[in-house]
């Protein structure tokens, strides 16, 4: 009797144990293993803001949350030979909130003074993409001006040689008289004092920017600077010392590698636009920011604290005017 009453005993306790561990488990939730081995994680919300990627999408603003699809991927290694990372297999999502403050015609955080400084040099005449440099540069200004509200104000600069850097139209809220003095910008000029004309643009946000408001400039050009009587140490300098972020695009793969450092040391931002959309783009989204406008969009994730995502956003999915916003990445936050 004793062998059999031994068995029954190991079958209790092996039960026991398998009970505690049942009971551990709760009801089998959508939980994850801990990276650190301290228990399961709840999957936890993400908040990204998408103002950056609605930068010249063609969509409403503010978009209504009920167009919106969000999706998710997790980071992961690229096809052989790209050392870059991309995202995964997207999965759906649901939004936990959306919340649109971009600067939608005066809607945003704050009103802004911008001084726009273009490149009106001949090389912008340049085929580019379906139009030339110049028609694609003044169609993004005055996707800008569309932009504006009724107490924002912008100022337009143009630059070619040292001779013709001139004030095109000066500060105001007047959005015709702004597309007027942009439409009337060409390519006309032999050389590009580009660190020049970034200067006045600084000077004249210095003599004319209100106080209370968001204020940057916008420095656009499409090659080197061959006539300026400053150098981009002395723009920067310039810059820094009226706390004042100078926002540089380089149009095409020919602007001025300078042009990324006068931004970074500016407290400005770089972006190198290749083609037209590109370029639209970049004065959307510099606006947006410049207005400290956000488009906020929180999810609950399954991927684990401080892994890295993907997100993007599908608007009207499914219909004629689908639209991808995105994608973006982000990490999950730690806590």
């Amino acid at each position: 009797m004793t062998r059999p009453i031994t068995r029954l005993c190991m079958l209790v306790a092996a039960l026991a144990l398998l009970g505690a561990v049942i009971a551990g488990c709760g009801d089998f939730g959508a939980t994850l293993p801990s990276p650190g081995g301290g228990g399961p994680i709840v999957p936890g919300n993400v908040t990204v803001n998408m103002a950056p990627s609605l930068a010249g999408a063609a969509v409403p603003c503010p978009l209504p949350r009920a167009d919106l699809t969000l999706y998710e991927a997790p980071d992961v290694a690229a096809p052989t030979g790209d050392t870059a990372a991309v995202p995964g297999t997207w999965v759906q999502r649901t939004i936990t909130t959306w919340t649109d403050n971009r600067n939608c015609g005066g809607g945003g955080g704050q009103n802004a003074d911008v001084s726009l400084v273009l490149d009106a040099s001949g090389s912008m005449g340049t085929t580019y993409g379906a139009s030339t440099r110049i028609e694609a540069l003044r169609e993004a200004a005055k996707q800008l001006v569309s932009m504006m509200g009724a107490n924002d104000r912008a100022e337009v600069i143009q630059f070619g040689c040292m001779a013709n850097i001139a004030i095109v139209q000066d500060f105001t809220s007047d959005k015709g008289a702004l597309n007027t003095a942009i439409d009337g910008i060409g390519a006309n000029w032999g050389c590009t004092a580009v660190w020049s004309g970034g200067k006045l643009g600084v000077d004249e946000l210095v003599a004319k920017g209100r106080t209370g408001v968001g204020h940057a400039v916008i420095l656009v050009t499409d090659g080197g600077d061959n006539d300026s009587d400053i150098t981009p140490a002395d723009l920067i300098a310039a810059a820094q010392a009226a706390s004042l972020p100078i926002y540089t695009v380089g149009v095409d793969a020919a602007a001025d590698p300078n042009l990324a450092q006068v931004a970074s040391e500016t407290g400005g931002e770089f972006v190198q636009a290749n083609d037209p959309s590109a370029l639209s783009a970049a004065f959307a989204q510099i606006f947006q920011t410049v207005t400290g406008g956000t488009a906020n969009v929180t999810w609950t994730t399954t991927l684990n604290p401080g892994d890295d995502v993907w997100v993007k956003l599908v608007y009207k999915e499914g219909t004629a005017d689908e639209e991808t916003i995105g994608p973006m990445k982000t990490k999950v936050p730690s806590s």
